[in-house]
């Protein structure tokens, strides 16, 4: 072999160092393309009044306006501080100086602006907001909009979808089957919830493989930290049937929508790796189930099918629901007491389908009011102690009403109570009760939950293994939570939670700040470990104090024409000040919000309180 001469060698160490050269000039383009390192600020015809939205890495986010300030909510990837006005708007001022090529700007900081086109001239004040430390997702209909969507449930429209870590690495980018509408009461707030349907299964953010996935909107409860915390705790706890989920901010044709919740749909996997799919089952012997008739017999809905499969013990998975949620439902089946139950799975059962299973749910119902041992061979002692613990813990305003699930394996007698799921109204945040730390979840909607309940309560064995479940894994769980988890989660959230804030302003809460709703959180969850230690016996240990902050806080109190001030330490509670005219006024309601006052919740901040009147 030929030794190298030093000419050699010198050339081959030039073009080494031009090749590393080359390669960091590439990431750096590449990491200037990825982070967006100036933002383009563009025309945007499609937004009343504003003219400019700004481009993110390829993506056109339109600005938000909110009164006479215009918002610019950007995702967590973006890493820069620089903007750059597009050439085709004639001009734009900021704080009175004109920007000619590109501007430096602070995040969260209103900035006095002034854009010139087409002789026309726009004032308002410019904010931009960055959210921090988590995903995004970008979802484009193929109207370019989002009205025919929102106009219907159930209207489903094709389009494309972008997903992205916190780092802004990509996660999926490809085609949507379709986004739609999805829930119940909460279809009806103005931040609504989704199901959407990849092109491909995909796994997403550490979660299942999937293509349908639920964007949860979490529209009720405003430190957006409950309905996640409630999940974790299930799965922690042992429900591993439970839906994992992760937090997201959603841009729906390039429109900040808030902070989501992008979550794993009921598996049956999950509940029943073994088990066969009813409904697929159904379809193949049966063709088109839409075509089928409906039938309505006593005491269960289902459809009339020429063929059922072999083996039809399973699996299923029903809903305990309320009459009217049930009316909705294609098949389902009502209990002796008056329990409405949806089938979720097979969702278009057979007549013989849905008599078999309303004959094991009849069957625990029975046992369970004859208070007879034999119950637990068919209804799972530890899963529904389990749940029971988890909605008593949060406050599930929803607890034995509706979204309480059981499921039955196929060829296994027994209903296993799971996977948990709603708790967007919970932690005290739900309107149609009264609040009160106190007091169990059973004592609410009497009249609407599930009878079952009522009979557990007295069945010795049952409460048994609920108190040993809460000493051997609830209560640590939720000191824990108390003492570092909600500052966990909170830590993640709060760039996010405050852009979501602002973009739905109508949301009501107790309080107004993301800190006094978060501890809030840790107030609700102390209160609910003093109850369940003094229902299960276990008064005397240790519980989290939750102490104020050492501020005080002005309570403002209207009655009519008179109004009082008062000062209140930081995490006191407060007195209703007195008893108001009932022929005159509705009660003591918080001024902002206009939720009803209750003076079991601690004064994290000032607060006006006004009588209101019944006119």
């Amino acid at each position: 072999m030929t030794k190298p001469t030093n000419k050699t060698k010198k050339f081959i160490l030039e073009g080494c160092i031009l090749l590393f050269l080359f390669v960091v000039w590439c990431m750096i383009c590449i990491g200037y393309q990825k982070q967006g390192e100036i933002l383009i600020l563009n025309k945007d015809d499609s937004v009343s009044n504003i003219v400019f939205s700004v481009e993110v890495n390829g993506q056109n986010i339109h600005a938000h306006s909110e009164g006479a300030t215009v918002y610019l909510f950007l995702p967590s990837y973006v890493q820069t501080n620089r903007m750059k006005v597009d050439e085709s708007i004639e001009g734009v001022w900021i704080d009175d100086e004109e920007i000619s090529r590109s501007w430096k700007f602070q995040y969260d900081t209103p900035y006095s602006c002034k854009v010139e086109d087409m002789g026309e001239v726009l004032e308002f004040w410019l904010m931009v907001k960055k959210s921090q430390n988590l995903n995004s997702i970008f979802i484009q209909t193929e109207s370019g909009s989002m009205m025919q969507v929102w106009s219907g449930k159930e209207y489903r429209e094709a389009g494309s979808a972008l997903m992205l870590d916190e780092k802004g690495n990509i996660v999926y980018n490809g085609g949507l089957e379709y986004i739609k509408g999805r829930g119940n009461s909460t279809w009806n707030e103005a931040k609504k919830p989704y199901t959407i349907k990849l092109e491909k299964k995909s796994y997403l953010y550490g979660m299942g493989e999937s293509k349908k996935w639920l964007l949860l909107a979490n529209a009720a409860e405003p430190s957006k930290i409950a309905y996640k915390l409630s999940m974790d705790m299930a799965e922690a706890l042992g429900m591993v049937e439970t839906s994992r989920m992760e937090w997201a901010d959603l841009y729906l044709n390039g429109n900040y929508a808030g902070n989501y919740l992008i979550c794993e749909p009921v598996s049956l996997d999950k509940i029943d790796a073994a088990g066969q799919d009813l409904e697929e089952l159904n379809e193949n012997l049966n063709g088109d189930l839409s075509a089928l008739v409906p039938v309505t017999a006593d005491g269960y809905k289902a459809f009339k099918m020429e063929f059922n499969p072999d083996d039809i013990s399973g699996t299923y998975l029903i809903e305990k629901d309320v009459e009217g949620y049930y009316g909705q439902e294609n098949s389902g089946f009502v209990t002796d007491d008056g329990n409405y139950f949806s089938l979720k799975y097979p969702e278009n059962a057979s007549c013989e389908q849905a008599e078999y299973i309303r004959s094991v749910t009849q069957k625990v119902e029975e046992l369970l009011k004859e208070q007879d041992e034999e119950v637990f061979s068919y209804l799972d002692k530890k899963s529904m102690a389990l749940h029971y613990l988890v909605d008593g813990i949060t406050g599930n305003g929803d607890m034995g009403v509706t979204s309480l699930y059981f499921y039955k394996k196929q060829g296994d007698d027994m209903l296993y109570a799971g996977p948990v799921w709603d708790y967007d109204r919970s932690f005290g945040h739900f309107d149609w009760v009264i609040y009160d730390p106190d007091k169990e979840m059973s004592e609410y909607r009497q009249s609407e939950m599930i009878s079952w309940i009522s009979y557990l309560e007295e069945n010795e064995e049952f409460m048994d293994t609920c108190r040993q479940l809460y000493a051997e894994r609830v209560r640590a769980y939720v000191v824990e939570l108390v003492e570092h988890g909600v500052d966990e989660y909170a830590k993640k959230l709060e760039q996010s939670v405050q852009m979501d804030g602002i973009r739905w302003s109508d949301q009501k809460s107790y309080y107004e700040s993301f800190d006094a709703n978060v501890r809030y959180l840790k107030f609700y969850l102390c209160e609910r470990i003093r109850l369940f230690d003094r229902k299960f016996g276990y008064e005397g240990q240790d519980v989290p104090e939750f102490v104020g902050n050492g501020s005080t806080h002005q309570v403002t109190v209207l009655y009519g024409d008179e109004e009082q001030v008062f000062t209140v330490e930081d995490g006191e509670c407060f007195p209703e000040p007195w008893e108001v005219d009932a022929g005159v006024y509705l009660g003591w309601f918080d001024s902002d919000s206009w939720i009803c006052y209750n003076s079991k919740l601690p004064i994290l901040e000032d607060m006006v309180i006004e009588a209101l009147t019944i006119d």
